[in-house]
């Protein structure tokens, strides 16, 4: 990471590679929502309820990847490398656990969750298939975003990019591939999102070894207990914010329930559509994490605050560019996941309504991106936990079963939460400044 860019040149040099990445990775979904959808709409709704579920494996590799990529930063910053290289080969061996963790996790829930959601016999079926395959293979996509957050942390962020480029082209041929010329159907797609993930986890790990950031030296694996405190600390709540998007995908499909499939097949697809929008952000968060963290460990408060201003700048155009897609072409963005016109309507006021969060959503993921990278845990905690789960949850709960309102109310939901977490982000930044800026300020050159 070359520090002696201004600061507007660095967020760009470390931010566009991953933006770039995480466009790719939104492909991935989208793409594969597109090709799913044209199978049937039981397909489209069986991959729909089981998102949460594979969310979580990208909750635990992205939360846990912060943590380590938050250590490895700060460590940098303060001149530790050593510290740093331990750091990397301790989450790989937690990446390795965390793979098992998920394989209890999908004997454990599979029989059953599909009928939570839905009635319908073909989509249980269905999602029973996609899932399986999804859970029992994610290693490769727990180890390729474990190297990846290794090389954010020591600035190297193209090396990402390429990774999910190669995997996102491997899925998309495999799709078309494998669901309209071997006509596998659902199963087709699970197989080739697994295939994907270990196209780019195979390359990653090869760079890794080239650039000597990992080792597969067993005394090098061995974790230090130290370390793994420290990346705990901010992975255990980073993963509850990562993870959040899935308990309230859960939720909400259980209050759409009462109203129909279609309903919880119009979140599916908002969910899919938002990724075009918050996976670049995500992407512009990764770049931002290792500069937040290398400055505050250098003590750099006047580059950290300039870093902090001009980073909520760039994500505000983010978010109006999402604004105006989705609250002027909502039905375009519809159509290619689904024929029914009656989804497509319903569909198109319920993009309007959720669209009205985006632009200040963009402000509170910046402040918990901050947080999390000088190790403030909680505070990011807090901020995502309201954004993600407790406004809307509430607000949904309270509009459905209190003063018996329709489904709009849910949709707004997202809304309320990002509005009202839009506040509170301000409020606990403004009162919490001496705790981010605690040591005397250099001169900004």
């Amino acid at each position: 990471m070359d520090t002696k860019k201004s600061n507007l040149k660095l967020i760009l040099t470390m931010g566009i590679p991953p933006i770039l990445s995480m466009l790719i990775q939104s492909l991935y979904s989208i793409v594969d929502g597109i090709f799913v959808g044209q199978i049937s709409d039981a397909a489209f709704n069986a991959i729909s309820i089981a998102y949460p579920i594979t969310n979580l494996t990208l909750a635990l590799a992205v939360g846990f990847g912060v943590g380590i990529n938050s250590l490895m930063a700060r460590s940098l910053g303060a001149g530790d490398k050593k510290k740093a290289r331990k750091t990397a080969d301790t989450y790989l061996v937690c990446s390795v656990c965390h793979y098992l963790i998920f394989i209890i996790l999908g004997l454990s829930i599979i029989p059953f969750f599909f009928s939570w959601f839905t009635d319908n016999p073909e989509t249980i079926k269905l999602g029973k298939e996609y899932l399986a395959i999804l859970l029992f293979l994610c290693i490769g996509q727990l180890i390729h975003i474990a190297i990846e957050k290794i090389f954010q942390a020591h600035g190297k962020m193209a090396v990402g990019m390429i990774a999910q480029g190669l995997g996102c082209v491997v899925n998309i041929v495999l799709d078309a591939l494998f669901i309209y010329a071997f006509k596998m159907g659902i199963t087709g797609a699970a197989i080739a999102t697994v295939i994907g993930q270990f196209s780019s986890c195979i390359y990653i790990f090869i760079m890794g070894l080239k650039h000597k950031y990992i080792s597969l030296n067993f005394k090098e694996l061995i974790p230090d207990m130290k370390i793994l405190k420290e990346i705990y600390q901010v992975a255990i709540p980073s993963t509850i914010m990562t993870a959040l998007v899935s308990v309230l995908t859960l939720v909400l499909n259980l209050f759409l329930k009462r109203f129909g499939d279609d309903y919880v097949q119009i979140l599916g697809v908002y969910f899919k559509l938002q990724t075009f929008i918050y996976m670049p952000l995500n992407g512009m968060i990764q770049g931002l994490r290792p500069i937040f963290g290398f400055f505050y460990g250098q003590g750099e408060n006047a580059r950290l605050k300039d870093s902090l201003k001009k980073s909520i700048y760039l994500m505000l155009i983010f978010t109006i560019i999402g604004f105006i897609l989705f609250m002027l072409m909502p039905s375009l963005l519809m159509k290619p996941f689904t024929n029914n016109q009656n989804v497509i309507i319903k569909g198109s006021n319920a993009l309007r309504i959720i669209c009205i969060g985006f632009i200040p959503s963009g402000f509170s993921l910046i402040i918990v991106s901050l947080y999390e990278s000088i190790g403030s845990g909680i505070r990011s905690l807090v901020i995502s936990l309201l954004r993600g789960l407790i406004i809307p949850v509430l607000y949904s709960a309270i509009c459905i079963y209190a003063l018996n309102q329709n489904e709009a109310a849910i949709y707004l939901s997202i809304t309320v939460g990002e509005v009202v977490t839009f506040f509170v982000a301000g409020i606990i930044y403004f009162t919490s400044k001496k705790d981010v800026y605690i040591t005397k300020e250099p001169s900004l050159n």
